[in-house]
Formats: C-alpha cells, sequence, structure tokens
C-alpha cells in the first residue's frame, strides 16, 4: 500500500521538533486468507510528535550529535469488510501512546550530507488506546488496546541546495498488542492479541525555509 507523508521539523538551538502526518488507502483487504477488492477497504491515519534534546559543545565545528526526548503518536487502522450488498463490517483499532527516543546522526562532505539512527519504544496506558468493531444493525463492541512498539530508523539526508533536501529512510517498527474488556493490566483478561513487523522504506524531498 502507498502512503502519503507530510511532515514539518524544526531545530532551535540544543531543541528539535518534527510533526509528521501519514495516509494510507487500499482497495483490497485479506479475509481467511483470500484477497477482496471492490467495496471493501484498508485505510490507516498516523499522526505523531517528537521532540529531542541534543548534547552539544560549547564551541566549534561538531561533526557529530546525539540527544534524548520523547516521542508522542496516535495510530488508526480501519478495515471495512462489504458483507452483503450494502452492509458492511468495519474493525478499528486506535493506538495512542508516548514513550522515550534516543537520536544520533553525524555530518560529512562540509556539512552536504548527514546521517542518522533513531530508536524510539513507545505504549499506552490503560484506557488510552481502543479497539472498536461494528455491524451495521447488528452489532456493535469496544474494548482496550495495551501495546508497545520498539520502532528503529536508519536514514540519510543530502542537501541539494540552501534550499532542497534529499532524504532517504528505512524504518522498521515492532508491535506487539492485546484487546481485553476491562482497560488494567490482568493477563487473563486478554481475548485476543497479537504482534507484527513493518518494515517500510521513504524517498522524501524537503523544502527549507
Amino acid at each position: 500500500m502507498m502512503t502519503e507523508f507530510l511532515g514539518y521539523e524544526m531545530a532551535s538551538g540544543k531543541f528539535w521538533h518534527s510533526i509528521e502526518i501519514i495516509y494510507g488507502k487500499g482497495a483490497v483487504i485479506d479475509v481467511n486468507g483470500k484477497r477482496k477488492g471492490g467495496d471493501n477497504s484498508f485505510t490507516l491515519l498516523d499522526f505523531a510528535y517528537d521532540f529531542v534534546w541534543y548534547r552539544l559543545r560549547p564551541a566549534g565545528e561538531q561533526k557529530f550529535f546525539w540527544g534524548f526526548g520523547v516521542s508522542i503518536g496516535n495510530l488508526e487502522v480501519k478495515q471495512k469488510t462489504n458483507v452483503v450488498s450494502g452492509k458492511y463490517n468495519e474493525h478499528k483499532d486506535e493506538y495512542f501512546g508516548f514513550g522515550p527516543r534516543f537520536n544520533t546522526f553525524y555530518k560529512f562532505s562540509q556539512g552536504k550530507v548527514l546521517t542518522g539512527f533513531d530508536l524510539c519504544l513507545t505504549t499506552t496506558l490503560p484506557g488510552l488506546s481502543s479497539s472498536i468493531i461494528k455491524t451495521e444493525s447488528v452489532y456493535s463492541d469496544k474494548s482496550y488496546l495495551l501495546w508497545v512498539k520498539l520502532k528503529t530508523e536508519i536514514y540519510c539526508y543530502y542537501r541539494l541546495s540552501k534550499i532542497y533536501t534529499f532524504k532517504f529512510l528505512f524504518k522498521r517498527e515492532n508491535w506487539v498488542y492485546g484487546r481485553k474488556q476491562p482497560p488494567h493490566y490482568e493477563l487473563h483478561d486478554f481475548f485476543s492479541g497479537g504482534a507484527y513487523l513493518l518494515n517500510s522504506f521513504g524517498l522524501n524531498l524537503s523544502y527549507n525555509f
């Protein structure tokens, strides 16, 4: 599935801020091992805010940077299945969480090339994330999601000019989640769960103000 990306980054002294919005939609879904298209759909909407404080030397040209920060994100995943003509089942998971982030990068070629590595661990608190199943005119149910995600990202910036920058990135996300009715931590209350791995590549062209 192809996704659309919109992001904004700002650096001010030791502080770095980033806002990202990712949207994707697919017209084919998997149901019981079979691929179905037509009126079926799969959509995702991902919003993330990241803040990092960098350790900077008092003076002189610095090529290696490292910093700690925090990541806050909300991911909405929705699947719509056409059961019979005009009747749909909808399943929507909303993942809201936050956690620590560690970032390093290195500048070379007189600052025209920058390579970096990010490590981020996010999770949720009881009651903040939910899973909703809705069947038209028949059944509707809401449960809670408890989850943890480990994200690693490797990227490379190349400065084309003072205005334009090209970025290539590889991102790997490991998710572990569970669904339960009461929003608290007791293992015997989970009725479903699992884990999945998401790998993605990105090519971005940035405009610098």
